[in-house]
């Protein structure tokens, strides 16, 4: 079943929306019932209630078949081809615009004499009765016995002639006529690499943007927790999808640009121009963070977070769901106990009688009330953001203190004793004393229950 005039970044949501599913098995026609959001913007209430639309209908037409398509279950690493019978392509009936049902019944008929008049053994439209279905959600049992149907039951292993190389090679053929340039395909270098190389790589370089389950094709021998584990520590969750996080990306401001412009599509599908002026970052600068993020719309002037919504990982994991909201909001608080701070230092400062500091004290209140980008933007200048909080910046480059910073950076909000002072050597080339250790874990962490080192909260 195809869908011509939906693209894949916009389905019809048939699993909330559809009514009803009707089949003519002996003409090979399909309808489908999707019910319509009257509380839409886009819904007329104007129009007369006998005249409301209360449903869509999506109608059938067939398709010739002019390639050997095959639908192809991938299971471990077992892949079952199932060959197509028929192509059938839904798009949206234009029935209810006929006003007058007589005149329709008048069309039909001529055109049924038409129809008869070219060939006689043509079957008058219509005539068989429809049936009505129940639809099966995805992921329903129903549909999920169909699904193990579409694997084979007895193992019988095909005769495979051609070298596993020479295969990944016709699949992937090298850019360069010269096969001698290239000693190996570069899909058998990408599955060589170990797992969080493999997501690295991926997030980086093929798609800044993904689905969940796309990304366990990436990982088909291990284990959705390591996976799990892998994806926070190098993307962020995104209205339900993983998204690289800005740090393998970019350096400076860029990486807090494109950070604010995530956070903005946490809370909207769309993101407003007006909403990224404030960034300190030039104009193509943004256009070539968002590319990858969204979808430029002219006519709506906004960008379009480019995939849906991915509500199934949100209902199989509502843990990481919280974890990463829990992580978003840390940085909004973090950024408004900045707020809270500014004004409470104009309103001490002015209320001392001799304080002459009213150019520091207008700038606090200047601050207190600007727009959020904007005070981001600042902010940023003299600390950095990770994990929803702001961090002051190290003079020093190598310094205890920014080891700290870059391992919490690259490893993940929690990191252990024994890594940092590991790391700590290899930088700085010595040995760090209990008291320097101390010293920065006091000014910038808090130690869990298990004994893992966090980042204060901020607030």
């Amino acid at each position: 079943m195809q869908y011509p005039l939906r693209p894949s970044w916009r389905p019809y949501e048939l699993d909330e929306r559809c009514v009803e599913v009707r089949v003519q098995p002996k003409e090979s026609k399909i309808e489908v019932d999707l019910s319509i959001d009257e509380n839409s913007e886009n819904y007329d209430r104007e129009v007369p209630e006998h005249l409301r639309i209360k449903k869509q209908t999506l109608s059938s037409s067939t398709v010739p078949q002019v390639t050997s398509y095959a639908i192809g279950l991938r299971k471990s690493n077992q892949i079952f081809l199932n060959s197509i019978d028929a192509i059938v392509q839904l798009r949206p009936s234009m029935v209810h615009l006929d006003a007058e049902p007589q005149k329709r019944k008048h069309g039909a008929q001529n055109i049924e004499g038409k129809m008869v008049s070219e060939n006689s053994n043509e079957k008058v439209e219509d005539t068989e009765v429809w049936i009505s279905l129940d639809y099966q959600r995805v992921g329903s049992i129903s549909s999920e016995s169909y699904l193990q149907k579409m694997a084979a039951s007895e193992n019988r292993p095909i005769e495979f002639s051609m070298k596993q190389s020479d295969y990944v090679t016709s699949l992937c053929p090298m850019t360069s006529s010269d096969s001698k340039k290239a000693t190996r395909p570069p899909l058998r270098e990408f599955l060589a690499l170990s797992l969080e190389e493999r997501l690295r790589k991926w997030l980086i370089e093929v798609s800044q943007v993904n689905r969940f389950d796309a990304l366990m094709h990436l990982a088909p021998t291990n284990s959705i927790r390591e996976v799990l584990e892998l994806l926070q520590r190098h993307a962020y969750l995104v209205r339900g999808l993983w998204v690289c996080k800005s740090s393998l990306l970019y350096n400076g401001a860029e990486v807090d640009a494109r950070d604010y412009i995530l956070y903005l599509f946490t809370k909207n599908q769309s993101v407003q121009p007006v909403q990224l002026k404030q960034l300190r970052v030039k104009r193509e600068s943004i256009a070539s963070i968002m590319t990858p993020l969204a979808i430029q719309r002219l006519d709506f002037k906004d960008w379009k977070f480019k995939e849906p919504v991915d509500s199934s990982f949100s209902k199989r994991y509502p843990e990481i769901v919280k974890e990463q909201e829990n992580a978003c909001e840390r940085q909004v608080r973090s950024l408004n106990s900045i707020v809270r701070d500014l004004r409470e230092f104009a309103k001490r400062r002015s209320a001392l009688p001799k304080d002459k500091s009213r150019n520091l004290i207008n700038a606090a209140t200047s601050g207190a009330s600007a727009p959020s980008a904007e005070l981001h933007s600042v902010v940023t200048e003299v600390a950095v953001q990770m994990h929803g909080v702001y961090i002051m910046k190290s003079s020093e480059k190598k310094s205890l203190r920014n080891v700290f910073l870059v391992l919490f950076r690259d490893k993940g909000p929690e990191l252990r004793k024994e890594d940092i002072l590991q790391q700590a050597s290899r930088v700085l080339s010595r040995k760090v004393t209990e008291k320097e250790y101390s010293q920065v874990v006091d000014d910038i962490c808090d130690e869990t229950e298990n004994g893992f080192l966090v980042l204060k909260s901020g607030d």
